[in-house]
C-alpha cells in the first residue's frame, strides 16, 4: 500500500502553460486520487497555501530524501521543478501542486520532476499508474 500526498494549489487554476503543470485539471488530479484511495492506498490533500512552515519544511525535506542517493533512479532529479533556478523550492505546493509518493513512511518519488531532459508532471505519473483491478 502506498501513500499518496497532493498539495494544492491555493488558486483554483494553476497556470498550465508552465511546464510542470502541463496537463493539470484539479477534477481530473482528484478523481485519480479519489481512485487510489477507493484501491486502499491512503491519500491526503493538502492547501499549499494553508501549510504552517513547519510543516512545509517537512514536506520539502520529504522530498529531497525522495531523490538523495540511495533511492534516486537513474535520471531523475528534482532540478527547478517547484521554482527556478535561483529559487528552487519557492512555487512547491503554491503555485505549483505536487504529489508525494510514500512507501512505508519514506517518500520515494515526487511530481512533478525533471526526467530525461524533461519534467514528469502529476498528470503524466496519474495517466501511467495502472488500477489495481
Amino acid at each position: 500500500m502506498r501513500r499518496f500526498v497532493f498539495i494544492r494549489a491555493p488558486v483554483l487554476k494553476a497556470d498550465t502553460e508552465r511546464t510542470q503543470n502541463v496537463g493539470y485539471e484539479p477534477r481530473q488530479v482528484m478523481a485519480a486520487l479519489a481512485r487510489l484511495s477507493h484501491e486502499g492506498h491512503m491519500v491526503e490533500v493538502l492547501d499549499g497555501g494553508a501549510l504552517a512552515d513547519e510543516q512545509r519544511e517537512k514536506l520539502i525535506s520529504d522530498t529531497r530524501l525522495a531523490f538523495t542517493a540511495g533511492n534516486q533512479r537513474k535520471g531523475r532529479k528534482i532540478g527547478n521543478a517547484f521554482g527556478t533556478n535561483s529559487q528552487p523550492w519557492q512555487d512547491f505546493g503554491t503555485g505549483i501542486p505536487v504529489l508525494l509518493v510514500y512507501v512505508d513512511h519514506e517518500c520515494v518519488d515526487a511530481y512533478p520532476r525533471n526526467e530525461g531532459g524533461g519534467t514528469v508532471t502529476i498528470a503524466d505519473f496519474l495517466r501511467a499508474t495502472p488500477t489495481a483491478s
